[in-house]
């Protein structure tokens, strides 16, 4: 299971208090839990993610000159995340699988969003000043999208 671009384990077991945990080396699901794991894991994603790129977002607001009015992590289909004209964020939980490195790419692309709408050559040159290897982090993504397994069985 890839969390953060890194990858763990998972361990399945009896008598668990909860369905799923994570203590920062092993996933652990209840055994009886097991069909409802790809509802599990979102759901993990999206909490945890949650609390994840407010922090995230916070480190950047300074570079990238603009703070958003909401963070909202979503199920966005196969987009990374998107940029709302009042200001709010939503990313994709899945975005939450890549490497940091990769996941500051999204967040400061669309924290630019929040001041150009378009990607017009201001909007490339803002992000050049707010995240100077973005080119490269933008490759890194394409590559790691193709690698991703987008879709989740148990979507309700």
């Amino acid at each position: 299971i890839s969390y953060l671009g890194r990858n763990y384990r998972l361990r399945v077991g009896d008598a668990l208090r909860a369905p799923l945990s994570f203590d920062g080396h092993w996933f652990t699901l209840r055994r009886q839990d097991r069909k409802s794991a790809p509802t599990l894991f979102r759901e993990w994603y999206q909490s945890v993610g949650q609390e994840w790129l407010v922090r995230r977002v916070k480190q950047w607001e300074r570079r990238a000159g603009t703070s958003p009015s909401g963070i909202f992590v979503e199920d966005l289909g196969y987009r990374w995340a998107s940029c709302s004209k009042s200001g709010v964020l939503r990313f994709n939980w899945k975005l939450l699988q890549l490497p940091i490195k990769l996941i500051d790419y999204v967040i400061v692309h669309e924290m630019i969003h929040l001041k150009e709408h378009s990607h017009s050559p201001a909007f490339w040159r803002m992000l050049g000043e707010a995240m100077p290897d973005w080119e490269s982090r933008k490759n890194d993504l394409a590559v790691a999208q193709a690698e991703l397994v987008w879709s989740v069985e148990g979507k309700e």
